[in-house]
This record gives structure tokens, sequence and C-alpha cells, in this order.
């Protein structure tokens, strides 16, 4: 009987023990899960915002050559506007010099008729 007791209470004991140790080793486990998890978030996060810095970049690089191509297309269209413009101004300016020395020489020949007549 007393054998019987002391085996019980060894094997209480023992079932305690094992009890201990697989909740410890749980515990441990969850946390070594835990640890896991949050390297792999952190690391997803560090990569989503490494992509999404690369991913800006790039666009801001392409939208500088958007805007680089619209301003070069833009004064080639300026320089082609301000060549078509002096060149109306040239026409227009030759041709108030056209009509000024025609009336000058209408003037001249009128002059000289008049002094012709009077002779």
């Amino acid at each position: 009987r007393r054998d019987v007791k002391e085996y019980q209470r060894k094997l209480r004991i023992y079932q305690m023990a094992r009890r201990i140790q697989r909740l410890f080793r749980g515990m441990k486990g969850r946390e070594l899960a835990n640890l896991k998890r949050f390297q792999l978030m952190a690391a997803r996060a560090i990569q989503k915002n490494c992509r999404r810095y690369f991913v800006r970049r790039d666009r801001a690089f392409q939208l500088c050559l958007y805007h680089k191509m619209f301003f070069l297309a833009a004064r080639k269209i300026q320089k082609l506007i301000r060549k078509v413009l002096a060149v109306r101004r040239a026409q227009i300016q030759l041709l108030v010099e056209l009509t000024r020395e025609k009336c000058r020489h209408e003037r001249e020949r009128n002059l000289v008729e008049e002094i012709l007549r009077i002779e």
C-alpha cells in the first residue's frame, strides 16, 4: 500500500513536471513564432517601402522626362511662331516702307510735273 501511494505521488509529480515542460515549450514556441512573424512583417514593410520608393523615383524621373519633352516641344512651337510673327512684322514694315516710298515718289513726280508745266 505504501509503495502504491509512493508510486502515485511520483507519478503525479512526473505528470506535473511534464505539464510544466509542455506549457513552457508551448510558450517558447509561441514566442519564437511571434518573433518570426515580426521579422516577416518587418521584412515585408521594408520591401514595400523600398518598392514604393523605387516606383516614386521612377515616376518622378518619367514625369521629369515628360515635362522636358513638352518643354522642348513648346520651345520649338514658340520658335516657329516667333519666326512667323517676325516674317509678318517684316512684311508689314516692308509694305509700310514701300507705300511711304510710293507716296514720296508720287509727290516728287507731281512736283516735277508742276515745275515742268510752269516752265
